[in-house]
């Protein structure tokens, strides 16, 4: 192999068949924003997909992407037996199973399948620095704490204080999207050490991201933010590279008052409709002209918004 080719990049996926539509457009959307996808492959981790559905979710992404390189892992969800469900499901585990699955690979992206890449996944490769264990959308801790920041991590750090665990976390990170470096990952023993850690305590706050964050504390090194940041941040920055659209309901939206559909939601559902070519309620359980109405009333509101903090004492 020529030593200056450019590594490829493994995208990996949990999914049931009750999940295989997002990760279609999560997978079609890498496809779409990629300079060269002879360099991508994607690896869906199993956890309760039948057979036949398979193959015909298989077929349809061949015939949209023009790759072959679609490739399933069965999870043997009974290893995971007593742990808590989240959000009433057992598959939250698979995350951690990569390094003992993907063998012959040295690193791998795990993504969950609400991200939506809109630039090119390959730049992701940038991140395979053999010094870092994982890579994640995250926080600095201390200017967390120093800025009375994001109160899950506040919760973690309690959750430690009171079972008499380390509190020193450098950084901490959503177990959504994370960059892994396997190899590293196979010689930590990193998948029976986060089992074992969440089998010796009870009511770990974020389970699997709980048991991530301080198995690996001080491995762990935080992605710029454009990468995999929350849906409701995506204007934070100037160019999103991945979104996240961590507890945003995609297929059954809801109409809010206070915001109509956010721009945000919009840019999925039109992502979904144009790369899977599906229709606005099957895209998001939103009927079409009931899209329409919403996203009218989100521009009028947005058009108020501008018109106040124009005026004298507008604020913003």
């Amino acid at each position: 192999m020529d030593a200056t080719a450019k590594p490829d990049l493994h995208l990996v996926y949990t999914s049931d068949a009750n999940y295989l539509f997002l990760t279609a457009v999560a997978v079609c959307s890498a496809f779409a924003q990629t300079s060269d996808s002879t360099r991508l492959a994607i690896h869906v981790l199993d956890c309760g997909i039948a057979d036949d559905a398979w193959e015909t979710w298989r077929a349809d992404m061949v015939r949209r992407t023009g790759s072959e390189r679609f490739y399933r892992h069965t999870i043997d969800v009974s290893r995971f037996e007593g742990l808590p469900l989240w959000k009433g499901s057992i598959a939250t585990y698979a995350r951690l199973c990569p390094p003992e699955i993907l063998t012959d690979l040295d690193w791998c992206v795990y993504a969950d399948g609400d991200t939506l890449f809109v630039d090119d996944p390959l730049s992701l490769t940038d991140f395979f620095d053999p010094s870092v264990g994982l890579w994640g959308y995250g926080w600095d801790v201390q200017e967390q704490i120093s800025n009375q920041g994001v109160s899950g991590v506040s919760r973690c750090l309690r959750w430690c204080a009171e079972n008499g665990l380390d509190e020193d976390f450098p950084v901490y990170v959503c177990a959504g999207f994370l960059v892994y470096n396997l190899r590293w990952m196979r010689e930590f023993d990193f998948t029976a050490r986060c089992l074992n850690f969440l089998r010796s305590y009870e009511c770990v706050p974020y389970i699997d991201e709980m048991s991530i964050n301080y198995i690996c504390r001080g491995h762990i090194s935080l992605l710029p933010h454009e990468w995999g940041l929350f849906s409701m941040h995506a204007c934070e920055v100037l160019k999103p590279k991945c979104i996240h659209y961590i507890a945003e309901p995609l297929r059954a939206l809801r109409f809010s008052p206070k915001v109509g559909y956010r721009d945000v939601i919009a840019v999925w559902v039109t992502a979904a409709k144009a790369l899977l070519g599906c229709g606005t309620r099957e895209a998001c359980g939103v009927p079409e002209w009931k899209w329409i109405l919403g996203r009218l009333y989100t521009r009028s509101l947005t058009g108020i918004a501008v018109v106040l903090q124009l005026m004298p004492g507008g604020g913003k």
